[in-house]
């Protein structure tokens, strides 16, 4: 029975019943996504850590572990605390800076009393990089003769590119920036892409922020990490992509029609059948 506050309860009603029609319905496949690893919070990436036994202890039969546990959680805290600080900031103007960039608008109304005003370029944002540990700065290009006769401006590029998420920024970190990371010491212990230690350090070198690892124990735990992550995206790729690909194009479909449609186009396209007839 229809409220008698909702004088259309009963339209609505029978709105609604329609509206849940299995043959109208529109269902969203957002919900049937599985969370990629680039879209994991902190929280997930800690419990997607302890599927990687190399990394993080050892496994059920107590093999393949490269450090001890508490040495493990060490480092992955080191790097959880290096991702959560990069981030990036929109850069301050000099007050000379800011007094030019006041002068078109004066140009621009003086003009527009004479004629049709004149269209102005807003000037160009900048950002700066924050990453205190080093795990991904020390990864952007120099600008190279090439970049500078096109314009290109890496570092800027490559700060609007960090991402948001704490598995997206983990995706981003190459090798020597796993191993600033897990290092945890400001400013990180190798300086380029080549994971060259810093002035000083030695393979036996050990490292105190990381529960006195060596530094070459650290760069073997970053490569198996690294092996995983890069694992785990190609996986995430291979089961998001058909799923992204229906929400671009036909995101009112059903979950069966649309695999149907799939496996139309894969008889058609890939075994050729039905082309003769």
């Amino acid at each position: 029975m229809a409220s008698p506050n909702n004088k259309n309860g009963g339209a609505d009603a029978k709105a609604s019943g329609a509206s849940s029609s299995p043959s109208t319905a529109k269902v969203s496949t957002k919900s049937q996504v599985p969370a990629a690893i680039w879209d994991l919070d902190q929280k997930a990436l800690d419990q997607w850590i302890k599927s990687v036994p190399a990394v993080h202890g050892s496994d059920k039969k107590g093999k393949d572990a490269m450090v001890e546990q508490a040495v493990a959680n060490q480092v992955w805290t080191n790097l959880m605390m290096a991702l959560h600080k990069l981030s990036t900031q929109e850069r301050k103007k000099p007050p000379e800076e800011e007094e030019e960039d006041d002068e078109p608008s004066a140009k621009k109304q003086k003009s527009s009393s004479n004629g049709p005003p004149v269209k102005v370029k807003k000037p160009k944002v900048l950002y700066d990089i924050i990453d205190p540990m080093n795990v991904y700065v020390h990864t952007i290009r120099a600008n190279e003769e090439e970049d500078i006769e096109l314009g290109i401006d890496a570092y800027q590029e490559a700060a609007t590119e960090i991402k948001t998420t704490m598995g997206g920024k983990l995706t981003q970190t190459t090798l020597s920036g796993l191993i600033n990371g897990l290092a945890g010491a400001e400013g990180g212990v190798v300086i380029n892409k080549q994971c060259q230690g810093k002035e000083g350090m030695t393979k036996d070198s050990q490292i105190p922020t990381a529960g006195n690892i060596s530094f070459s124990k650290l760069k073997i735990l970053a490569a198996a990490l690294h092996q995983a992550i890069q694992a785990r995206v190609e996986a995430d790729v291979l089961v998001t992509t058909p799923i992204r690909i229906q929400e671009m194009l036909a995101a009112d479909l059903q979950p069966h029609e649309f695999k149907a449609i799939r496996k139309r186009v894969y008889d058609t396209v890939i075994l050729g059948k039905g082309l003769s007839q």
